[in-house]
């Protein structure tokens, strides 16, 4: 019942999406509420690996009609090319430099913390 999901906006100077604000877990209608305030006027595309569930949240939304990319939810091959495009960039990091980025606790981590 909750949507994971940010804005991006296309940079053509260096052809990259980048975020305006911040990655969210929220309800659709917080979610969308979110949308509206960051993009006024707009009609964002939305991606989702799951387009039957995500079509009848933006179908009950005021982006109603908005068009909808179906994504693979296969993440290791984009990441890889990502890592690929920053390493020729010279954005490199090691292991030690890493950091993860996480949205929310995982519910394994969430339950065993109430016990």
């Amino acid at each position: 019942g909750q949507i994971f999901g940010g804005l991006l906006r296309r940079d053509d100077s260096e052809d990259r999406l980048r975020f305006v604000g911040e990655e969210a877990v929220l309800t659709p209608q917080e979610y969308f509420t979110r949308i509206a305030g960051e993009a006024p006027g707009e009609s964002p595309v939305f991606a989702s690996t799951t387009p039957e569930s995500a079509g009848l949240a933006i179908a009950a939304s005021p982006f109603a009609g908005s068009r909808l990319q179906e994504v693979s939810s296969e993440l290791a091959p984009w990441i890889g090319r990502l890592g690929l495009a920053r390493s020729r960039r010279g954005e490199v990091v090691d292991a030690v430099g890493l950091q993860a980025n996480y949205v929310r606790r995982s519910d394994a981590e969430m339950k065993w913390r109430e016990v």
